[in-house]
């Protein structure tokens, strides 16, 4: 991170505060902030730099709008669905006119919107159906995303498997544990066969399901993993897709 800020700064000098390079530097440099948990000043940082993406590259250059996706994740991380909802429905909608809505980062747009339109739903006090009704809503873009990725990128892709994730999350919000257990378990497999069993996202979603689970389901799921059993699942979606 520190590495990423002082290169920024040496090519800002170089080029220029608006050069692309620069603000390349920028968002990676967001990103890494976000990562290492500063999500205020990621946050902060991927504002500026939108601003003078939008300036430098135009409003529906493909960087701006990564800025500008990941703006709005970052929004929702802060607890302002409403403006994260706004700026990722935008994003999508221009990445669509630009790339095409099959596009990958149309589909992971689509993703990030559809956890915004859940946190929304929960935050706004709402009826009980309204409410209900937007995680409905939500969890069938969801679905979409995962579909267009699997689609796209191939079932056992790291982000087919992260939309998978979320997708269940998703499920659980509704109620649909028994859904959300499935999804989780189909999305801890591939994750297994792809990334390996010591691999932090797969033990983040081996905690993400055992945490759901029942005592002794979970003590269960917990020895096979150590063992380096792969998790049973019932293959997600249960029918092949048509493309």
């Amino acid at each position: 991170r520190e590495q990423l800020r002082t290169a920024r700064r040496g090519l800002a000098l170089l080029y220029g505060a608006e050069h692309p390079l620069v603000l390349k530097a920028a968002h990676n440099e967001a990103m890494a902030a976000n990562a290492a948990g500063d999500r205020e000043e990621g946050r902060t940082l991927y504002e500026v730099t939108f601003e003078a993406r939008q300036r430098v590259l135009g409003c529906e250059h493909v960087d701006t709008l990564k800025t500008r996706c990941n703006l709005g994740l970052a929004l929702r991380n802060a607890g302002r669905p409403a403006e994260a909802e706004a700026e990722l429905r935008a994003t999508w909608q221009a990445l669509q006119r630009v790339m095409g809505p099959r596009h990958p980062l149309a589909l992971t747009i689509m993703q990030n919107l559809s956890l915004a339109l859940a946190s929304r739903a929960k935050s706004t006090g709402q009826s009980k159906s309204s409410c209900l009704a937007a995680l409905q809503a939500a969890v069938l873009l969801a679905q979409e995303a995962v579909q267009g990725k699997q689609r796209m990128l191939g079932f056992e892709h790291f982000e087919s498997l992260e939309a998978l994730r979320d997708f269940g999350a998703l499920q659980a919000e509704l109620g649909r544990n028994a859904e959300a257990h499935r999804v989780w378990r189909q999305t801890l497999a591939g994750l297994q066969r792809s990334l390996g069993f010591q691999h932090p996202t797969t033990l983040a979603v081996l905690q993400q399901l055992r945490s759901e689970l029942p005592p002794d389901e979970a003590w269960a799921l917990e020895q096979d993993h150590r063992a380096g059993c792969i998790v049973s699942a019932l293959p997600w979606p249960p029918c092949p897709l048509v493309c």
